[in-house]
């Protein structure tokens, strides 16, 4: 009979299945993290042999899916783990950042992050070192690489997990903290898996900005002057934008049905579900951004300089 088969088969293949789990792991075999995925998800072994014994007397489909439905269910459970677990502040790790750029044209600097915010901002004084600190769980490793080559300098931090599965009890939601020095001028690129983003360039020469996020708030406050292009997105989040009156925009959106739209009325609203100040073309400093929110909103705000 097929409940008869299934049982079986399920029952001595779990035996021979944890006695050899018990001796790698006892040898060294098994990684943390995968031992940490059976320890957490053998009970549904169980489950599979308690429907077995249920329903898999009724046909080859049922069968099937006395094997099927547990594990998708344990797969669905696992990614909610991992989705409540990364949305919780970790402070298990602290890395301070303290990069000396030297006496450069421009420095380029790349941010890759996991499931980490980022707050960037001007540093006080004239010193020409990049500072800041990352915090975060201990799955969490802060690559960082640096290199000068004929007057530019490139700094790059990228976050990795430390298994190819996090283990999750190690696993959470992590901050990167950096301060430029108004020193020289710049081009970012920052990502983000899922974090907020906050970027203050005021002080700063910034030219060049890609800032992509798939899920979470965008908040950047243009530079006072200069001349910038760009991209700013997010799949999922709020994207507010805080323009100084001394910077006239050029601001290209591309929105997701539904996403909302805030702008003051200093910007007018052209044709292609453009914004732009008045006068831009003609103006000393400028910001020409393409603003992207899938599932959101779009905020763009005018400040006095110095707010």
């Amino acid at each position: 009979m097929i409940t008869s088969r299934l049982e079986r088969i399920i029952w001595p293949v779990s035996l021979i299945v944890a006695a050899l789990a018990f001796l790698l792991r006892a040898l060294g075999a098994i990684p943390d993290y995968i031992w940490d995925l059976i320890a957490r998800f053998w009970p549904v072994l169980l489950i599979i042999f308690g429907l077995a014994s249920l329903f898999g007397r009724r046909s080859r489909v049922v069968e099937a899916a006395v094997i099927a439905v547990p594990v998708a269910f344990a797969l669905v459970v696992a990614l909610a783990g991992y989705a409540h677990q990364g949305s919780i502040p970790v402070e298990a790790v602290h890395a301070p950042i303290s990069q000396e750029i030297g006496d450069v044209v421009q420095v380029v600097l790349t941010v890759n992050l996991e499931l980490s915010d980022l707050d960037l901002s001007s540093s006080a004084g004239d010193e020409d070192v990049i500072t800041g600190e990352f915090i975060g769980p201990a799955e969490s490793v802060l690559e960082t690489g640096f290199a000068t080559v004929a007057g530019l300098s490139e700094l790059s931090l990228t976050e990795r997990w430390a298994h190819p599965i996090p283990i999750l009890d190690d696993f959470g939601h992590g901050r990167l903290t950096l301060s430029l020095p108004p020193v020289t001028a710049y081009s970012v690129d920052f990502y983000t898996r899922g974090g907020d983003v906050n970027v203050d360039l005021t002080g700063l020469d910034v030219r060049q900005m890609e800032l992509r996020a798939d899920a979470g708030d965008l908040r950047v406050i243009l530079p006072e002057a200069g001349t910038l292009v760009g991209n700013i997105s997010t799949g999922r989040g709020d994207l507010t934008l805080v323009v100084p009156e001394s910077m006239a925009v050029h601001l290209d959106l591309n929105r997701g049905p539904g996403v909302g739209l805030r702008r003051p009325r200093q910007l007018d609203l052209l044709v292609g579900d453009i914004l732009e100040s008045d006068g831009y073309e003609g103006a000393q400093n400028t910001a020409a951004l393409n603003l992207g929110v899938t599932i959101g909103s779009i905020s763009v705000e005018i400040t006095p300089v110095g707010q």
